[in-house]
């Protein structure tokens, strides 16, 4: 499973950018933007539980499970236009940091 993984501190502060930086009106119809917040990088899951594991300096006990109904096999935010307009990249490491309390 390949997963963009996104810290929810992230997701605020891309939204905060978003909403200091009103797009501009491209058209009276449509005057609003879209974007993906994410990390806009694919990661295994497997690392992602990695990278847990040593930041919070944890082992863990993996249940392997099939796929759910739901599940997706891939999931990926293409985050270019948020870093060209506001500047902005999420980085999946610093989130671990804090849910581990390193930071």
């Amino acid at each position: 499973m390949l997963c963009d993984f996104i810290y929810i501190d992230d997701i605020v502060e891309g939204v905060i950018r978003i909403a200091a930086k009103p797009p501009e009106q491209k058209s009276e119809t449509i005057p609003y933007a879209l974007y993906n917040i994410g990390n806009n990088e694919l990661i295994e899951l497997a690392r992602f539980i990695q990278a847990i594991k040593t930041a919070c300096g944890k082992t863990a006990e993996k249940i392997m499970l099939p796929m759910q109904p739901g599940d997706l096999k891939r999931t990926y935010a293409d985050t270019q236009k948020l870093e060209d307009e506001v500047g902005y990249k999420p980085k999946m490491d610093e989130g671990i940091e804090k849910v581990c309390g390193v930071v």
